[in-house]
């Protein structure tokens, strides 16, 4: 950019605003950054509490990307794409979820009675990380050893599976394990990295976006032990502890499946369900595939 066409300094982001339409993602480095992509089967749980009712549920479909910069940590980038019209409320019994998964994608907008196309605009959810703005470790070696969650990783594996095809993802075995959810992991790493990052991130949901910090505690699974540059080839990223997310920022109210306001409806707010949401996850992420020559 010249000298004579700077642009003028950004205002301070404290209020939701709406998102502009198109939206250019920072450019990576390929000799310095890894591509990881999240592995199949993740999800994201959220709950509603208030004294007197607790709402769980979860959005069973993310995809996600990862551009780990291992020996500068804050040079690394990420993206998550939620699939908001997936949502599941898990509490009570089977018709019950039913029903008041419905009554979530109306509250998010994305009513059955909408236009199809102006609910395909409002489907995905975006996260995008702007920067890491604290870390305790600048690169992954140098993060925390963790024994304990190495030893739990390990215990999470069952039923060893030694005729695992020849395509799967390279590892330093290419023995494979079930684990109890049915997702398959390669041998359990020989170490675990962990540091606790302070995230700078912008949610977009609902056609409003809000940046804010996240705090997530991020898991470098390694198949020998760490060393400068040497490439995890697993790595779970989770919160630290509550994440809140403020449903009046991203305009969450009572709608019927058209969209419009329930007026009525708006009393349910801090009596019935609460006005922030709790989010929870520990995703998985893995080398993103090669391409063919």
């Amino acid at each position: 950019m010249s000298g004579c066409n700077r642009e003028p300094a950004p205002v301070e982001r404290t209020e939701p605003w709406r998102a502009p339409g198109v939206a250019s993602a920072p450019s990576t480095d390929p000799k310095k950054t890894l591509e990881y992509t999240l592995a199949p089967r993740q999800h994201i749980g959220f709950s509603l509490k208030t004294p007197t009712t607790t709402i769980t549920g979860v959005f069973p479909i993310v995809r996600g990307t990862l551009e780990l910069d291992p020996v500068n940590l804050k040079n690394s980038e990420a993206n998550l794409r939620i699939d908001l019209g997936a949502v599941r409320i898990t509490a009570g019994d089977e018709d019950e979820n039913r029903s008041y998964s419905v009554t979530a994608q109306n509250w998010l907008n994305l009513g059955a009675s909408i236009p199809e196309a102006s609910r395909d605009a409002r489907r995905w959810a975006n996260l995008l990380l702007e920067g890491v703005q604290e870390t305790d470790a600048s690169a992954a070696h140098e993060a925390r050893v963790d024994r304990r969650r190495l030893e739990r990783w390990r215990q999470s594996v069952v039923t060893p599976r030694p005729d695992a095809s020849a395509d799967a993802a390279p590892s330093a075995s290419t023995e494979v394990f079930d684990k109890p959810d049915g997702s398959q992991v390669s041998l359990p790493p020989a170490e675990i990295r962990v540091t606790r990052v302070r995230a700078l991130s912008s949610l977009e949901l609902n056609q409003r976006r809000v940046t804010q910090l996240y705090s997530v505690s991020v898991e470098f699974h390694y198949p020998v032990a760490a060393t400068p540059g040497f490439p995890p080839d697993r790595i779970i990223v989770a919160n630290a502890g509550s994440l809140k997310i403020a449903l009046d920022q991203y305009q969450i109210t009572p709608r019927n499946a058209s969209g419009t306001l329930v007026a009525s409806d708006l009393k349910l707010l801090g009596a019935e369900v609460a006005r922030t949401a709790l989010v929870e996850f520990a995703l998985e992420f893995v080398p993103a595939p090669r391409e063919a020559p």
